[in-house]
């Protein structure tokens, strides 16, 4: 065969994905046999219907690049993005991510399309047309900001110590790249909580800027798809929004290569909060939610 030639990639069913993820989970923690087969592996299998789904969007919303339409924009009072592998201006930093091809770029891109979101809406809200886009344009960029300022939802970003320093460089204005295109603006990105480590410290930490309400509003969850999985049981767990709030997943596609991988890790991960932490961190059922599908 040719290097060029590839043969097809074999697609397997979802029973054969349950089967592999259930194995794997039993190879790390074998307690997880005194659950029972059958309950483990429906477990699985409902979370790889709902991460499929999640994909489904994803790949809708980066067809659409993550414009919302006039209904939608109106509802929206906040997007919380949550944090991930590397940081804004590395692909990679010190964590059990930084060996996989994969996960390169993974908390920049959130907080690209996070801002990206939060531009469309401010655009739609401020009555913003395509032959008013010269407005924006090279020197007139304290026009953009203006308006990102006035009319995007706050960004609301918890990362650990090393994260959170990094988007504060950028919002400070001293990254080069950020001058050329200022999606984000200090006035209008929330930089919140301390002591975070992962993402159940983002849910037990999180709290809601002081001048924020989201009343009558919806808050935007933004990340890879099966990463927002994981976190629907964790807002189960702990509730961090106010009380009646539904939150709007808004998921990002994760790629070809890698999405099988992560979603085993994921999935994984889960079972780990569900039954065995000490906490209990995750619960098995999730809250009431929407998804964005584009």
């Amino acid at each position: 065969m040719k290097q060029s030639e590839q043969l097809p990639e074999i697609e397997k069913t979802h029973e054969q994905r349950v089967q592999e993820i259930y194995e794997s989970a039993i190879a790390q923690h074998a307690s997880f046999k005194e659950l029972g087969e059958e309950r483990l592996k429906g477990i699985i299998g409902t979370e790889l219907e709902r991460i499929d789904l999640l994909e489904e969007a994803g790949m809708e919303n980066e067809r659409n690049h993550f414009q919302v339409d006039k209904n939608t924009a109106e509802k929206i009072g906040a997007i919380w993005v949550f944090s991930g592998p590397g940081t804004y201006k590395q692909p990679f930093k010190e964590d059990r991510y930084k060996d996989l091809p994969w996960a390169a770029w993974m908390d920049r891109n959130r907080l690209q399309r996070a801002a990206l979101l939060a531009r469309h809406i401010a655009e739609i809200k401020s009555g913003f047309t395509p032959d008013r886009s010269k407005e924006f344009a090279g020197k007139n960029r304290e026009a953009l900001r203006s308006m990102i300022k006035q009319y995007a939802p706050h960004l609301i970003y918890n990362g650990t110590k090393v994260e959170d320093a990094v988007l504060q460089s950028v919002l400070d204005d001293d990254d080069p790249e950020h001058k050329r295109d200022p999606i984000f603006t200090g006035e209008t990105v929330e930089i919140v909580g301390e002591g975070i480590d992962n993402t159940v410290d983002q849910i037990k930490k999180f709290e809601l800027p002081d001048d924020l309400t989201l009343t009558g509003k919806e808050i935007v969850l933004l990340s890879h798809a099966p990463h927002l999985d994981r976190v629907l049981h964790f807002l189960q767990r702990y509730e961090p929004l106010p009380k009646g709030t539904v939150p709007r997943l808004f998921p990002i596609a994760m790629p070809r290569v890698g999405g099988e991988e992560y979603t085993l890790q994921e999935i994984r991960g889960l079972l780990y909060y569900m039954f065995i932490s000490k906490n209990k961190d995750a619960a098995e059922e999730v809250p009431p939610y929407t998804v964005n599908t584009g």
